[in-house]
């Protein structure tokens, strides 16, 4: 049995922190970049679909295109992530990573599935090893990320668009 997660993607991106900086359509492209070189889907034969609010015409997707990246034009990304929901016949298979509440409980209430962002981010290959290669076990590992990400930045001198 294989799942999609769906992710809401102005929320996800918000609690990550480390796409913040640059344009918007930067910031997006950075974290689909990060969602699938990281695979927090876990198998290959999970889907991922991310959802943004708005039109794609009107924020551009210039490097990145897919299939599974959906604007929600003229409606909510959250109206359109219950709409995906409520028209499944798999609504069980169905993981929703959102930390809004409302979104939550409806698509909950609709026999989905709903991880935190917190706990879809620990599946994250990259945040897993890291987690078992530090004996440090004071920071949680999105915290441990953000420092990483940051020394890199800082030792790497790498410019911040």
């Amino acid at each position: 049995m294989s799942l999609c997660y769906i992710v809401d993607g102005y929320n996800v991106m918000r609690r990550l922190g480390r796409f913040e900086q640059g344009r918007l359509q930067d910031q997006r492209e950075s974290f689909i970049v990060f969602l699938r070189a990281h695979r927090p889907v876990g198998s290959a034969r999970n889907r991922l679909i991310i959802v943004f609010d708005g039109a794609q015409e009107l924020f551009g997707m210039s490097s990145i295109t897919h299939k599974d990246i959906v604007f929600s034009k003229g409606e909510s990304a959250d109206d359109a992530i219950k709409k995906m929901v409520a028209a499944s016949s798999r609504r069980a298979d169905i993981v929703v990573v959102t930390d809004d509440r409302d979104l939550s409980l409806s698509v909950r209430a609709m026999g989905a599935r709903v991880s935190g962002v917190k706990d879809f981010l620990l599946k994250s290959d990259s945040v897993k090893k890291r987690s078992q290669e530090s004996e440090d076990e004071s920071l949680d590992p999105l915290e441990r990320q953000r420092i990483n990400q940051e020394m890199e930045n800082i030792w790497l001198k790498k410019k911040s668009s």
